[in-house]
């Protein structure tokens, strides 16, 4: 073998609530950020300094949804060939339909949708397990903005 498949992953629910209690948010709020952001440490770190600063944290929250969606978006509008295009989005939106964010989608690796997987895990749009041939969007922000987009 010459590398090893190291996993890393963001944080859970409770080193997430343990940080933000220390920095004085409520219960809903953690429960709010939790949802939105899951335990994305650099969204977190923000939201906490927004919190330190007495600045609009759900503001960033929202902005990040805006972003994810114009990603999302060019990274669509990117894809020259129109077929490909197409089985891309109508995957994604599947996505959303079932209402699968972050938790883990089996998936059998079928030839016909490999260029599809391959495109998005290039792109971030979505992450791959291959230990486990577990498929999830990357970002919680990624899975609301695709709501929007998709009208979900």
């Amino acid at each position: 073998m010459a590398s090893e498949f190291v996993y890393l992953d963001y944080l859970g629910l409770k080193e997430v609530y343990a940080w933000l209690a220390l920095y004085g948010f409520r219960d809903e709020e953690i429960e709010y950020i939790w949802e939105k952001v899951g335990g994305n440490n650099y969204l977190l770190s923000r939201i906490m300094k927004a919190k330190k600063e007495r600045e609009d944290w759900r503001a960033i929250i929202e902005m990040e949804i805006e972003q994810a969606k114009g990603i999302i978006t060019d990274f669509l509008n990117g894809i020259e060939e129109r077929s490909l295009r197409k089985e891309v989005y109508n995957f994604l939106k599947r996505m959303i339909e079932q209402g699968k964010d972050r938790e883990k989608l089996r998936i059998e690796l079928e030839s016909d949708i490999k260029p599809v997987i391959k495109i998005l895990v290039d792109n971030e749009i979505l992450f791959f397990d291959p230990l486990r041939a577990e498929l999830w969007i990357q970002f919680k922000t990624y899975y609301y903005a695709m709501q929007e987009l998709f009208k979900y």
